[in-house]
């Protein structure tokens, strides 16, 4: 399984941030086989719990024919369509669109520097708003490094501010 964290906490074109992830996961499952996709979430900002809630979710792609480092990128360019910049003196500022390449089936890979690419992604068992959508939609996911399943990890968060929006979104 591919897995994608989709948030969004700002809205662009008129769009609201539920919209945004709505509309990137049209755009992500386009990149490989779609299989399955979370409801949405909601999570408080961080780390300033003052910018304004995410929106969250997860999906899953079974297979794609692009490498983990390409796929990444391409997850960079639908970002961008959606007025995401990136910039590191502004690393966790409130966005349009947020996507992260969770895990790409089994691979790992550690990062070469702190902030560099990784796999699976380092924070999905520091994450609520990961683990719950990924736990609703992969349950017997376990991350690649440590083995755990998400109930598992889910034990040793704080859940204190991720709650599950209206229900599952129609699948593309």
């Amino acid at each position: 399984m591919i897995i994608i964290g989709l948030g969004a906490n700002l809205p662009w074109l008129g769009r609201t941030p539920a919209d945004n992830v709505t509309l990137a996961i049209a755009a992500v499952a386009r990149l490989g086989s779609f299989y399955r996709q979370s409801s949405l979430y909601k999570s408080r900002a961080w780390p300033d719990p003052s910018d304004p809630p995410y929106v969250n979710a997860v999906m899953a792609l079974s297979d794609t024919d692009i490498a983990p480092r390409q796929f990444l990128e391409a997850l960079h360019a639908i970002e961008a369509s959606f007025g995401r910049h990136r910039s590191e003196s502004q690393r966790y500022a409130p966005r349009s669109l947020d996507l992260d390449l969770l895990a790409f089936h089994d691979t790992t890979c550690k990062p070469a520097k702190p902030g560099a690419f990784a796999l699976p992604h380092p924070a999905i068992q520091d994450r609520s708003f990961v683990l719950m959508p990924i736990a609703e939609i992969l349950p017997d996911w376990r991350h690649p490094r440590t083995g755990l399943n998400c109930d598992e990890m889910l034990k040793a968060v704080d859940p204190e501010g991720t709650e599950i929006l209206d229900g599952i979104i129609k699948p593309w």
